[in-house]
Parts: C-alpha cells; structure tokens; sequence
C-alpha cells in the first residue's frame, strides 16, 4: 500500500479504500467496502464529503507499522485501527 510513516495526501490514496473507509467511520456514506480493484469509484465520491466535513486544508494518511493509520487534519489526527 504505502510506505510505513510517509505521509501521502488524502487525494493520493484513492483506489486504496482509505477515503471510502474514513468517510464510513464518520457516517458520511453507507454501504460496504467494495472489493480491491473496484474502489476508484467509491473513494472518488467519498473525497467531497470528507472535504465538507474537515475543510480544504491539508489532510495526510501516515501508515504505521502497527497497522493503524493516522489521519492529521488541521484538527488534530484520526486514528484508524485494522
């Protein structure tokens, strides 16, 4: 996926499920993960409402070796736990 303690812009990240998942958590959208290699769609509608929600500011995802993935936002950070 990425590189352990890089950050990567949330933008950067679609097609990986990230967007579509941070939006789920936040109960921005419903449904289901759709299977690997069907994502693009779903992370792509998912990035306006995340957008919405946390403003036009810089939002990164650092994956850590743990298997969680920090979110920072101007905010603070999401903690996203497997």
């Amino acid at each position: 996926m990425f590189k352990f303690e890089k950050k990567v812009p949330i933008e950067e990240t679609v097609g990986t499920g990230l967007p579509t998942l941070l939006a789920r958590n936040f109960k921005l959208i419903d449904g289901e993960l759709p299977e690997k290699g069907k994502r693009h769609d779903s992370d792509a509608s998912s990035l306006p409402k995340i957008r919405e929600v946390f403003g036009n500011g810089r939002i990164f995802a650092i994956p850590k070796q743990d298997g969680t993935i920090h979110i920072k936002t101007e905010g603070g950070v999401i903690i996203l736990t497997p």
